[in-house]
């Protein structure tokens, strides 16, 4: 059946119309593919930082982008790539981003965060071998400020002269990470993998840190801010300060764990596990604590200093060993409860202390002089 014509005036002012309609301007694309060249990242990063309000950039699958010259320089250290001020989103499909290990290659660390309105989002991508030089905080990633998105994302043989190994989070800065790896980092101070100051907040979720040291403190994480883990494994780490400790965590701030396992760190000093100390609080629920050695009292958690608070709900602590007491926990003047919980089975008691947790049959309080 033929289609009905239009009149001749409807026909003349659809023409007219489709004249005189304003053309839809064309809109930059805020995706950017970037071959497998570090020269091409670099210029892309920085292209970021002056497009869009979301700048996304795709990375070859599979490729090495390794850097060999620091991009940026600023007070707070050099960096392998421009510091990132606005939100850069990076797909890596699998790739890797490292600084060279040559012998004449600078020290630099990997990425920087400085502005209140920078946020870097990682995915499926591995950070290697940052490391800023001097006392520098954070050996692949330093958020000074802004936010880190480490989704799916592994950050490995960093090392930093300051505190973080792998990442440093400092001020109102902010770190998620989800299903990602902070495993084989080193700090000269504090938190082998993890270090963040008062006033940052991490939040940690179905992720790993292992087999990181630390020379002071929180062999594998140092959290004088707010931390929370959930569904994560703290293990194989090392904190080498006789006068401290903390071989999987040491916090000074607010810390939660819930349906978390640290295991088989060690410290020279008290809390082969944890460390809570310096006002600390730290709740730690349905999770276990198991395996881990001190060289000093505290084997699994030492809660140590006035005001400090360590609470348990429906947790386990075993199998960890101190020198020469308190295998399971150590707590000097600040308090440990327990609720469904247990302390049982370390080595070569379960508590010592002042203050040992009086509901908890297997750490009974001291007796009556």
């Amino acid at each position: 059946m033929p289609l009905p014509l239009l009149p001749k005036g409807v026909l003349l002012v659809a023409a007219a119309a489709a004249v005189l309609a304003p053309s839809t301007p064309h809109t930059p694309s805020a995706t950017a593919h970037v071959g497998c060249s570090a020269a091409a990242l670099e210029a892309a990063v920085a292209a970021a930082n002056h497009g869009p309000a979301v700048a996304t950039i795709d990375l070859d699958a599979g490729c090495v982008y390794t850097l060999t010259t620091a991009a940026e320089t600023t007070d707070a250290g050099p960096n392998g790539l421009p510091v990132i001020r606005r939100h850069v989103v990076i797909n890596g499909n699998g790739a890797t981003i490292t600084r060279s290990t040559a012998d004449d290659v600078p020290a630099f660390r990997i990425f920087a965060i400085e502005d209140p309105a920078g946020r870097l989002t990682l995915n499926a991508l591995t950070l290697r071998g940052g490391r800023p030089g001097g006392s520098f905080d954070g050996g692949a990633v330093l958020v000074g400020a802004g936010t880190l998105d480490l989704n799916t994302s592994t950050v490995t043989a960093s090392a930093a002269g300051g505190s973080g190994g792998a990442i440093a989070v400092h001020g109102d800065g902010k770190l998620t990470a989800t299903k990602a790896a902070l495993d084989g980092n080193t700090a000269q101070r504090n938190g082998g993998a993890l270090a963040q100051t008062r006033g940052a907040t991490a939040t940690l979720t179905d992720t790993h840190m292992r087999h990181n040291t630390a020379r002071g403190e929180g062999g594998a994480m140092f959290n004088a801010g707010t931390a929370g883990l959930r569904s994560s494994v703290i293990s194989g780490s090392t904190s080498q300060a006789t006068t401290a400790g903390g071989g999987g965590l040491a916090n000074h701030g607010t810390l939660t764990l819930t349906t978390t396992v640290v295991f088989d760190n060690t410290a020279a000093g008290s809390g082969g596990g944890l460390l809570n100390t310096s006002r600390g609080q730290a709740t730690i629920n349905r999770s276990v604590i198991r395996d881990n050695t001190a060289q000093a009292p505290g084997g699994g958690i030492a809660t140590l200093g006035r005001a400090t608070q360590t609470d348990l709900t429906s947790t386990l602590v075993t199998g960890n060993t101190a020198t020469p007491t308190g295998g399971g926990a150590l707590t000097t003047a600040g308090t440990l409860t327990l609720t469904t919980s247990l302390i049982a089975g370390n080595t070569p008691d379960n508590c010592s202390g002042n203050r040992p947790p009086a509901a908890d049959a297997s750490c009974p309080a001291p007796a009556a002089p």
